[in-house]
């Protein structure tokens, strides 16, 4: 079905298709600002400039509430929020950085209410289409730590930082509540 509506500037365009492939209801929104996303007033932190706070983020699908946005705001305590990636895996997540970087270590803080533990790849991409491989525990699940999980590589120029779980030992959704991006 068409929509039409007047010429209207806005910077983001997201769709959601709800329900079974040609059968669901697809919805619509236009913004000028991502919604319920909240640039931190400060981005240094111990570590140095997290590169993904408050950046564009997009994930496969998601569980309601649990929104792509809650893994840049700067919160790491799940406690707070997170987005949980909707099942079955394998659910993917990409932060845009906004330019080329030189960057050489992550840290993810995944749900760690409990004694579960993660599988995981982190990639790199200049443009978004072709991406290189930075760590890879996709066998081997990593456990979950309210410190977070730190995660180095060869420095590398990347612009897009994607994050795919692959397992979680407690269920079958992802639950990152912040992935943080460091230059190097």
């Amino acid at each position: 079905q068409l929509a039409f509506f007047p010429p209207t500037p806005c910077r983001y365009v997201k769709v959601r298709v709800l329900g079974k492939p040609g059968k669901g209801i697809a919805e619509v929104g236009l913004f000028r600002n991502p919604p319920a996303w909240r640039k931190p007033a400060s981005v240094r932190g111990e570590e140095g400039d997290n590169l993904a706070l408050g950046r564009p983020v997009f994930s496969s699908p998601w569980e309601q509430g649990w929104p792509p946005e809650r893994s840049v705001d700067g919160r790491t305590s799940y406690r707070d929020g997170y987005w949980a990636g909707a099942a079955p895996p394998p659910q993917w997540l990409v932060v845009d950085l906004g330019e080329a970087k030189r960057i050489s270590r992550a840290r993810i803080y995944f749900y760690a209410g409990d004694q579960r533990a993660y599988a995981f790849s982190l990639e790199g991409s200049l443009d978004g289409r072709s991406w290189e491989l930075l760590a890879d525990f996709s066998r081997e699940p990593r456990p979950a730590a309210p410190k977070g999980l730190q995660v180095t590589f060869g420095p590398l120029r990347a612009r897009y930082v994607k994050i795919t779980v692959t397992k979680n030992t407690a269920n079958t959704s992802a639950h990152i509540a912040e992935l943080q991006v460091y230059a190097g």
